[in-house]
């Protein structure tokens, strides 16, 4: 900086003995700025940057299973550890032509659940039980602090059911009773 006497950028050291205006000013920046741009342009060029592509992650192993709520449930659909019990599902179908609408109940519903999306179902329920009486129905908590048992206390897992699908099982499979989660 020795030929800058007001110790600004050296672009600028040729305007100290004139009072320089904001286009001198714009216009002597402007080598400046491009041989500072190129560096960078040539610097970027010379790395190699290749694009971190995210791996694909495999996603874990699902199971089907038939569930929902028991014929003697209180209630037409109970919601656990985030997973619906549905008492029914509807196949709905819709004929174009006649605009006729034909709508299949069918019991509880087929999702697929993993193997620890299971196991926390089955905590939560094993978690819960229906308390009945006095024309009222209440879904519990045990763990509550404020749980105290009651004699009308029967377990969630009575009017539930979740059955693991398989192959092997007959056609019908659906038309049959399910087995209760907790007996």
């Amino acid at each position: 900086m020795a030929g800058n006497k007001s110790g600004g950028s050296p672009a600028l050291s040729g305007l100290d003995e004139q009072k320089p205006t904001g286009a001198t000013i714009a216009i002597a920046l402007v080598p400046a700025l491009e041989a500072e741009s190129s560096t960078i342009v040539q610097e970027m060029q010379s790395l190699e940057v290749k694009p971190k592509l995210p791996t694909a992650e495999k996603a874990p192993a699902t199971k089907p299973y038939w569930l929902g709520t028991l014929a003697g449930c209180p209630f037409q659909n109970v919601a656990c550890a985030g997973q619906e019990f549905p008492r029914f599902t509807e196949d709905v179908k819709v004929n174009p032509d006649t605009i006729e609408t034909k709508r299949t109940e069918r019991p509880g519903v087929v999702v697929y659940l993993t193997d620890a999306r299971v196991k926390a179902i089955l905590d939560a329920v094993a978690s819960k039980v229906v308390r009945m009486g006095g024309g009222r129905q209440e879904l519990l908590g045990i763990q509550n602090q404020h749980y105290t048992r009651d004699g009308s206390d029967e377990p969630l897992g009575k009017f539930l059911y979740m059955v693991p699908l398989n192959p092997l099982m007959p056609a019908n499979w659906q038309g049959m009773s399910p087995t209760p989660m907790v007996r």
